[in-house]
C-alpha cells in the first residue's frame, strides 16, 4: 500500500476512536442530567388531555360538539359520533381527561373506588357493580350509567355503558348513550368498533 493510502487508513481510524471517545464521554458526563427542564420534555401531556383516535364506525358521523354537559374534570377533550338513524341521543363519546391524582400504583380496587367517586360526582342512578372489561389489549373499567339531565331538559336521565382507562394521571372515557331502546343494539356494535381501535 502507497504511505499516501497508509496515512488515509490512520486517519479515518482516528477519527472513528475519536467520535467512539466523545459518545462515551457524553453518556458518563450527562447520564445523570435530570433537570426539570428535560423532565418537561419527557411528559408533555403531564397536564393536558392525552390524544385519542379511533375510526368512526358505519352508521355514525362526527358531531361538532366538544362539550361535556357534566365532565368528571375540568380539563378535558370529548368527541362525539351521532347515530345517523336517530333523531334522539344515541351516540358514542370518548373523552380524554387529566385527573388530579395519578393512578399509575394503584390496583383494580382502587380505580373501582375512583369510578366510584366518579358516580358521585355526575349523580349516577345506576348501583351496578363495576367490573374489568378489555379494549383493544387495555384493560379497564365498565360501569353502567343513569346521569340525571339537567333540570328543564325532556326525559329523566342519560342511559349509558361507560368504559373508564386510566393511564397515570389521565383518563379515557368512551360512552355507549341510547335514548330508546330500538336503537340499542345499533349504538352497540358501533361503540364496540370505537373499542376495538382505540388507540392514546
Amino acid at each position: 500500500m502507497a504511505p499516501t493510502a497508509h496515512r488515509r487508513v490512520r486517519n479515518v481510524v482516528s477519527v472513528f476512536v475519536a467520535g467512539v471517545l466523545a459518545f462515551g464521554l457524553a453518556a458518563c458526563t450527562g447520564g445523570d442530567d435530570t433537570s426539570s427542564e428535560t423532565k418537561k420534555k419527557e411528559d408533555p401531556y403531564k397536564n393536558k388531555p392525552l390524544p385519542v383516535s379511533f375510526d368512526t364506525p358505519k352508521g355514525f358521523s362526527k358531531s361538532g360538539n366538544s362539550q361535556v354537559q357534566n365532565p368528571l374534570t375540568d380539563n378535558y377533550e370529548a368527541q362525539f359520533l351521532d347515530y345517523d338513524a336517530s333523531e334522539t341521543a344515541e351516540r358514542i363519546f370518548v373523552v380524554s381527561y387529566v385527573l388530579d391524582v395519578d393512578t399509575s400504583d394503584m390496583n383494580d380496587q382502587e380505580l373501582m373506588a375512583q369510578v366510584g367517586e366518579f358516580d358521585q360526582t355526575i349523580g349516577n342512578e345506576q348501583k351496578s357493580q363495576p367490573y374489568i372489561a378489555l379494549a383493544n389489549g387495555r384493560k379497564g373499567i365498565h360501569k353502567y350509567v343513569n346521569e340525571p339531565l339537567p333540570q328543564g331538559e325532556e326525559g329523566e336521565v342519560r342511559r349509558y355503558d361507560a368504559e373508564y382507562f386510566f393511564d397515570g394521571n389521565h383518563l379515557i372515557q368512551v360512552g355507549c348513550e341510547r335514548e330508546k331502546d330500538q336503537y340499542i343494539s345499533a349504538v352497540y356494535k358501533g361503540c364496540q368498533g370505537v373499542l376495538e381501535n382505540l388507540e392514546f
